[in-house]
């Protein structure tokens, strides 16, 4: 009749089979984690973008009505004013 125990290298051998297991389970989890917080931090971002992108624009259109329009020498802030200004 066979022993009804695991020997000593097939305890050894399911131990390590049960906690790489449990190890890449928790590798998963982290993942899903990070995941869900770059996800978090896209839609922040995506929402200052399109704030950002609406100030700017207001901003232009603003030195539009005082200046024209105009090319701005973003180094100098001088102004190169085109043909239909």
């Amino acid at each position: 009749m066979e022993s009804n125990k695991l020997d000593a290298e097939e305890l050894v051998q399911l131990k390590k089979s049960q906690q790489e297991f449990i190890n890449v389970r928790l590798q998963v989890g982290d993942v899903e984690i990070n995941l869900n917080r770059l996800e978090q931090k896209k839609k922040s971002l995506l929402f200052d973008v399109e704030n950002k992108g609406t100030e700017l624009q207001t901003y232009v259109s603003s030195l539009r009505e005082k200046y024209g329009s105009a090319d701005v020498n973003m180094e100098t802030g001088e102004l190169v004013m085109g043909d239909d200004s």
